[in-house]
Formats: C-alpha cells, structure tokens, sequence
C-alpha cells in the first residue's frame, strides 16, 4: 500500500513543554489537499508530538542514585517522574491507555534497577536506552516534523492505527490512536513496550 507523504510548508513557534493546537479539516497547515479530514488530524498529531519532543527539556524514565556520590543508578526519580506524567498529560497529544503504559514502564524499570544483577551506571546508556523513544531512532531529518510519510491507515469508528516514519514501510513507527472530544490521540507506540524495558 502507498503512503502518505506529509510536508509542512514552514515550522511552528515552539514552546516549553507544551504541544501546538492540533489543526482540525484545515489542509493548509500541511501543505496538501487532497486527503480526508482524518488523514490530516493524524499526520497533525504525528506533527505536534514531534515538535514537542524537540522542545520538551525533560527526559523519560530518569532515574536516580542513592546519594550524590553514587554510581549506580537504584530507581526511578518518582519526583520527576511525576512531573512528567503531567506533563504528557497536559499535552493532550496521549490518551488514557497511553498515560497508563506509560505508569507501568515507570514502575517495571524501577524494579529493574533495584532487582536486576545487571546494575545501570551513572554516565553510561541503560541497557534499554541508546535511541530517542519518540521517534524510535538515533538519526533523523533535520526537519523531521514537517516531512514523514504515513503507512497502512486503518480506520474504525473511534479507533485507527497506521504506521510513520521517514524511511520505507519498514522503517516505520507502529502507532494506535483514538477519538476523544472529537481529537485523535495516541493510545499506543510500538517504542513503548514495556518488554523493551528490560535486560
């Protein structure tokens, strides 16, 4: 199946921590014109997360040490951890199911640093780390979030999944999304599995 190629004719102001109103109907905002309204809400979602990521100063599944001097990490900094979840939440990019994933992977990874004989370094990459999470990659375009192409867009009722990405089908990010007051917003990425965040 042919993807939809997606590109913005210019970037959005970006501001801390917070996502751009996602544009609804409106094939302006990205540069095309032929596609149905739910094929633009969806790339506009891609669209946003992505420009959020980039502004985002605050990281995913931080851990902590026990003391300052320590070099091994023992567990999620739940401080911080907590200020995230806000944070996503605040986005209004994720849904409920998301937010919930999201929870767990903290509360695994937690058990991990503390459980695991394989112990995580300060200054080192985790076992689970080594690539951006929100993109499920280590390089991308420069302008990533104004070019991407989506893939494989099923549409049910509230619900639709498609692919993403800037390489071949293959290359792309599996995604789930549902319709809430009328907005898409993600429920799932592959990137997310919690059995990823484990060594």
């Amino acid at each position: 199946m042919m993807g939809i190629i997606f590109c913005s004719a210019g970037c959005q102001t970006r501001q801390e921590e917070k996502a751009p109103e996602i544009p609804q109907n409106d094939s302006t905002a990205l540069n095309v014109t032929s596609f149905d309204s739910d094929s633009l809400e969806m790339a506009a979602l891609i669209k946003n997360m992505l420009i959020w990521d980039d502004s985002s100063k605050m990281g995913d599944f931080l851990e902590k040490t026990d003391s300052p001097d320590d070099s091994i990490y023992t567990g999620i900094d739940w401080e911080i951890h907590q200020k995230r979840m806000q944070v996503l939440s605040d986005t209004k990019l994720f849904n409920e199911d998301f937010l919930e994933n999201y929870q767990k992977i903290a509360e695994h990874l937690d058990r991990e640093l503390k459980e695991n004989p394989l112990k995580c370094y300060v200054g080192e990459i985790p076992p689970y780390g080594g690539f951006r999470l929100w993109c499920n990659c280590q390089d991308y375009p420069d302008d990533r979030e104004n070019c991407f192409t989506i893939f494989n867009l099923k549409v049910e009722g509230d619900s639709a999944s498609f692919k993403w990405g800037w390489g071949g089908e293959e290359w792309g990010n599996y995604v789930k999304v549902k319709k809430k007051n009328n907005s898409w917003r993600i429920s799932y990425m592959e990137q997310f599995d919690i059995e990823r965040f484990s060594w």
